[in-house]
């Protein structure tokens, strides 16, 4: 995700959570809001796995080779 919140051009598939969330804060129908903010945690979560993965080598993958 970009710094303004964005997506990055691999990450299509997401949502922008910002959006999301701003959807959520206007959104009179309580079920509405559920499904939104549900989707805005499976979004965040996401992020937040693709942000734990390591992006090269681990020492663990370098003790193989």
């Amino acid at each position: 995700m970009n710094d303004d919140g964005k997506p990055l051009p691999n990450q299509p598939q997401l949502q922008n959570w910002r959006e999301l969330a701003e959807k959520a804060s206007k959104e009179p129908d309580q079920d509405r809001v559920l499904d939104l903010v549900r989707q805005l945690n499976e979004r965040l979560e996401e992020a937040e796995k693709q942000k734990r993965q390591p992006t090269g080598p681990t020492p663990q993958s370098l003790k193989t080779q």
